[in-house]
Parts: C-alpha cells; sequence; structure tokens
C-alpha cells in the first residue's frame, strides 16, 4: 500500500508539473514599444527640472535653464508628462500619447512664476539633399514673429506656433528674426547647416530681456 500511494504521488506531482509548464508556455511574453523624446527647459526664471512619465522620473540629470535632456527612451503610448522642479513641485502636467519608434520634442515654456506650457514636437521630418528647417516661437511674451534662413522666410509665428517646415540654404545661414510684417530686427545669428539636415529652431527667454533672460535662439538637429 506504501508502494503504491508513492506511485500516486508521483503520478499527481508530475502531472502537476507538466499542467504548470503548459500554463507558463501559454502566457503571452509583455510586450514593450518605446519612443524617443527630448526635453528642453525654457522656462525663465526656473530651478533645474526634472521629466517624469507616468510618475516616474525619465532623465539621469536635471536640466538647468536652457539645457536639453537629449533623446531618452520611454514607454509609448498613452501616458501622463510630467515635469517638476527639484523640490519636486510639478509646474507643467498633460496627457499625451507616443507613437512608438517616434522621435518628440518637448519645449517647456513660460515664466516660473507663472503658468508653465508644453509645446510637443514631432520630430519626424523628412530629408532631402538641402536642409530643412522650421521655428517655434518659446518666448512667453515675445510678438509674433518672421523667420529668416538666408533668403528663405518662415512668417509670424507666435507664443507657441511652429512654423512649416522649409527647405534652406546649407553651409553658413544667417538666420534673422524680424517683428512680424516689420523690418524690426529682434535678434540674428549664424549657423553651420548641413545637406540633408533636419532642424529645429526656438526662441526663448523674455522679448527685451537682459542678462540670462534675454531673447536668444537654440537649436536642436532631428537627425
Amino acid at each position: 500500500m506504501k508502494f503504491k500511494t508513492g506511485k500516486y504521488l508521483l503520478f499527481f506531482c508530475l502531472t502537476g508539473l507538466v499542467f504548470s509548464s503548459c500554463k507558463d508556455n501559454n502566457d503571452a511574453p509583455a510586450v514593450t514599444t518605446t519612443s524617443s523624446i527630448n526635453v528642453v527647459n525654457l522656462v525663465v526664471n526656473s530651478s533645474s527640472i526634472n521629466y517624469y512619465a507616468n510618475g516616474t522620473r525619465q532623465n539621469s540629470y536635471k536640466l538647468a535653464y536652457g539645457l536639453a535632456s537629449g533623446y531618452l527612451t520611454v514607454a509609448s503610448g498613452e501616458q501622463i508628462a510630467g515635469v517638476k522642479d527639484t523640490l519636486y513641485n510639478t509646474i507643467y502636467s498633460a496627457d499625451i500619447t507616443l507613437t512608438k519608434s517616434t522621435k518628440y520634442t518637448l519645449l517647456t515654456a513660460g515664466q516660473a512664476s507663472q503658468a508653465v506650457s508644453g509645446i510637443l514636437l514631432t520630430d519626424t521630418i523628412a530629408t532631402g539633399s538641402k536642409a530643412r528647417a522650421r521655428f517655434v516661437n518659446a518666448s512667453v511674451n515675445a510678438p509674433a514673429v518672421d523667420v529668416y534662413f538666408n533668403n528663405t522666410v518662415v512668417s509670424n509665428t507666435g507664443y507657441k506656433g511652429i512654423s512649416k517646415v522649409a527647405v534652406v540654404d546649407t553651409g553658413a545661414v544667417t538666420v534673422k528674426i524680424n517683428q512680424a510684417g516689420t523690418n524690426t530686427v529682434i535678434l540674428t545669428k549664424t549657423f553651420t547647416l548641413s545637406s540633408s539636415g533636419v532642424y529645429t529652431f526656438y526662441g526663448y527667454g523674455l522679448y527685451n530681456g537682459t542678462g540670462t533672460n534675454a531673447f536668444t535662439l537654440g537649436e536642436i538637429v532631428n537627425n
């Protein structure tokens, strides 16, 4: 009887292992798809910031004013994008949806003492034999502007506005920002653009500001 009992126990144990193995093999593995996001701190008078997705910090190093994270690999899909200062105060939060294998830039704009805005850009731009460029107005108090890339112009871009993508010259390119519809020059800077390069330029700081808060121009290479 003891021998038979042992056989029955062995049979049930082996049967349990088989069912357990089958169950494990039938469980579909979790699939995580990813996107890339570049976060830029353009909040005037802000402390350094950190970027969060669904409550989890994504950047390794805090971002001081004017600095960008570079492209961070994050989960794609619906999520809550959050920006916090170094005291863990949430200064910006929004529901966003990121498409898998797609690159984005999030410009955080405004002033620390006021509401902060997020400007989310999709960085998938077709390339060609010449450079491509667009302009974003991230200066909270700047007027609408016309932006010249040598002789190519994108017109009338107001705060939080994103211009069309323009085909522009390569090599040394003078970027001139005028108050829209006028010859009043706000800023002029020269950049070197490569053939097939894709660029996002953004104005930030305060219109007529001084020192570190002065209106200036930033550049992102998107490819």
